[in-house]
C-alpha cells in the first residue's frame, strides 16, 4: 500500500499504522504527519463512490510531506501540531463502486435497478450499511433509512455496528483532535452546523466562514443531520468538525459519480486545507489570553500563502 511508503522514506516525519481490517478483508490504515502533540484529524471516503476523496488526502498527504522538507514554516507548525490522515475509510464500498467487487447484499439491492452501471450508485460498506449514517448523533431520527442492508442509507442495526466506524471512534477517543474534517462528495459545499451552544457555533461559523474562503465553497447550515461522523465528533468532544463535500453540484445523485475532469479544480480548491488547519489550532495554542481563552483570529488565502506573524493569521483586537 502506498501509505506504507512515506512511513518508510520518511520515518522521523511519518508514521503509519493499519487501524483494522473491514468485513471483507481490505486493510483500513491511516497515516500521522509531525510530531506535535496536538492533533489534527483528516478522513475521506465514508462513502465508496465518493472514492474521489481518497485521491484528495493522499495529494494533501504528498504535498505537505515534500513541502516540508524545505519550507521551514510548516517545519515549525508540524514540530507542534500532528495530523492525522485516514484517506479510505470503505475501502469495501470504494471496490464495489468501482466495479471490482461485490458485496453479499449487492445482487438484492441493486439488482432489480435499471442503470446500467449499477455499481456507480454504492455508497454503502461491504455489509450494506451507510457508515455516515452509523454514529449514535441523533441516529433514531434518522430519515429514509430502508430497513435492511442497502447500497445507501441503511444505518446499520444499531450505532457503530460496522467495523470502520469503530475504527473512527477509536482514532477519535485515543488522540485529543482539536478539529476534524470529513471529505465526501458532491456540492462544494461545506456543513458545519451540529446544535452547538451559543460560543461554539460562532466559533465552529467563523472557522467554517475561512475555510468557505479557502475553497471557495458554500456553507450549509441543516438541522436535518443525523448520524454523520462529523456531528458525532462535534457533539462527543465540543470540537469544530466540518463535513467539505467536493466536486460540483451537478454530479449529486444516485448513480452519479465525479469524473477526473473534476479534480484540477478540487485540488486547487482544498490543497491548503491542511496547512489552514495547522496554523488555526498554532494559533489558539500560542495567543491565549489571561483566562486561556482563545483570541478571535482572520484567515484568508492571501494571508494563508504569503505569511503574517509567522503563521499567515491575524488577531483580532481584543476589546
Amino acid at each position: 500500500m502506498l501509505l506504507y511508503n512515506y512511513g518508510e522514506k520518511y520515518p522521523a516525519l511519518v508514521t503509519v499504522e493499519k487501524a483494522g481490517v473491514s468485513y471483507m478483508g481490505n486493510e483500513i490504515v491511516y497515516l500521522k504527519i509531525g510530531n506535535g502533540y496536538k492533533s489534527i484529524f483528516i478522513n475521506a471516503s465514508h462513502h465508496g463512490k465518493e472514492y474521489m476523496t481518497t485521491l484528495l488526502v493522499m495529494n494533501q498527504i504528498d504535498y505537505l510531506v515534500n513541502k516540508y522538507q524545505y519550507d521551514k514554516e510548516l517545519q515549525e507548525l508540524l514540530n507542534n501540531v500532528s495530523i492525522i490522515f485516514l484517506p479510505m475509510v470503505n475501502p469495501d464500498g470504494i471496490n464495489i463502486a468501482r466495479g471490482y467487487a461485490k458485496a453479499p447484499s449487492y445482487a438484492v439491492t441493486l439488482g432489480s435497478s435499471s442503470q446500467a452501471n449499477r455499481y456507480m450508485g454504492w455508497k454503502a460498506n461491504g455489509r450494506g450499511v451507510d457508515l455516515n449514517r452509523n454514529y449514535p448523533m441523533r441516529w433514531d431520527y434518522i430519515q429514509n433509512d430502508p430497513g435492511k442492508p442497502a447500497n445507501m442509507n441503511y444505518k446499520g442495526e444499531a450505532p457503530f455496528s460496522e467495523i470502520e466506524t469503530n475504527i473512527i471512534k477509536d482514532l477519535c477517543q485515543q488522540n485529543d483532535f482539536e478539529i476534524c474534517i470529513a471529505y465526501h462528495s458532491a456540492g462544494e459545499v461545506i456543513y458545519w452546523y451540529v446544535y452547538q451552544d451559543e460560543e461554539r457555533e460562532k466559533r465552529d461559523l467563523e472557522i467554517a466562514k475561512e475555510i468557505s474562503d479557502l475553497t471557495g465553497y458554500k456553507l450549509i447550515m441543516t438541522r436535518e443531520t443525523a448520524g454523520g461522523m462529523k456531528d458525532w465528533f462535534v457533539q462527543e468532544y465540543g470540537k469544530p468538525g466540518f463535513t467539505i463535500e467536493i466536486g460540483s453540484s451537478k454530479y449529486v445523485g444516485e448513480f452519479k459519480q465525479l469524473p477526473y475532469s473534476e479534480y484540477e479544480k478540487i485540488w486547487l480548491s482544498n490543497r491548503d486545507i491542511p496547512e489552514y488547519l495547522l496554523k488555526l489550532v498554532i494559533f489558539k495554542l500560542d495567543n491565549s489570553n489571561e483566562q486561556g481563552e482563545a483570541n478571535e483570529y482572520v484567515i484568508n488565502r492571501e494571508q494563508l500563502q504569503n505569511g503574517s506573524n509567522g503563521y499567515g493569521l491575524y488577531p483580532i483586537e481584543q476589546k
